[in-house]
Parts: structure tokens; C-alpha cells; sequence
């Protein structure tokens, strides 16, 4: 099932890729990635249009095991710091993604980055279930 929380992150991706290939100057694959821009942003205007309307569930249950981790603390009282803070979570994944896979990097150096990710990655789930919870809190208002 989808939720605000998990288009928002899709959408966020694709943002990132979008970025990136236009700062590479690669535009042969620029068509596909606002295609899909622009299919996420209409699967979100319909899910919040459904979710107002109180036709769709507004969350998912986790079921995620975090063995070793602490959650991120990350709370909002609002949806546009939690979704800035998702971005960001997601950007700061991209280059750690980027930094693990190369392979002119020293390995200790890789191995740090690979390390940074399950911690960026805990952030990204924390926002994205705050997304889902700050959202609910608005349509049940």
C-alpha cells in the first residue's frame, strides 16, 4: 500500500535523478525521469484528493527491525519539514551510494560510507512515517 510518506519518497528519488542527469549534460534518459516526475505527482494529488475524502488508509504499519540503532528523534509539526528533511535524507544517501560504489576511493573510506547508510537510511524512514503521521493528524481535522 502506498501512503503520502512513500510517494513523497519515490518522488524525492526521482528529483534526485533528475538533478544529476542534468548536471551531467546526459539528456537522453531526462524524458523518462519527468515521465515519471510527473506520474508520481499525479498518484500523490489523487491519493491526498482520496485520502481527504477518507476513501484510502493514511498509514502503513511498520514492521522494520532495527537491531543496533536508535530511532532518528526526528519529529515535526508540520508536513513541509518533514518532507525537506526526507529530500535530504535521500540526497545525503544518493552521494553515500555514489561514495561506497567507487571503487577509487580508499576502502576504508567506502566502508565508512557504507556504514553512514543504515544510519541516513533509519532517517529516511523516520520522516517518511512522519509524513504519514502529520498527514493523518491534517485529514482528521
Amino acid at each position: 500500500m502506498e501512503t503520502l510518506g512513500s510517494l513523497l519518497d519515490k518522488y524525492s528519488i526521482a528529483k534526485n535523478r533528475f538533478w544529476v542527469l542534468t548536471s551531467e549534460g546526459n539528456k537522453e534518459k531526462l524524458p523518462a525521469v519527468l515521465d515519471q516526475l510527473h506520474a508520481l505527482q499525479t498518484e500523490i494529488d489523487s491519493f491526498v484528493a482520496l485520502a481527504i475524502k477518507g476513501e484510502i488508509p493514511l498509514q502503513e504499519p511498520k514492521l522494520k527491525m532495527y537491531k543496533h540503532e536508535n530511532a532518528s528523534g526526528v519529529l515535526f509539526q508540520s508536513l513541509g519539514p518533514a518532507i525537506d528533511k526526507l529530500f535530504d535524507a535521500n540526497w545525503t544517501l544518493w552521494k553515500l551510494e555514489d561514495l561506497r560504489r567507487n571503487k577509487a576511493v580508499p576502502d576504508h573510506e567506502r566502508l565508512a560510507a557504507a556504514d553512514a547508510v543504515s544510519g541516513s537510511n533509519r532517517i529516511r524512514n523516520d520522516c517518511i512515517d512522519e509524513i504519514n503521521r502529520v498527514f493523518s493528524e491534517l485529514v482528521k481535522k
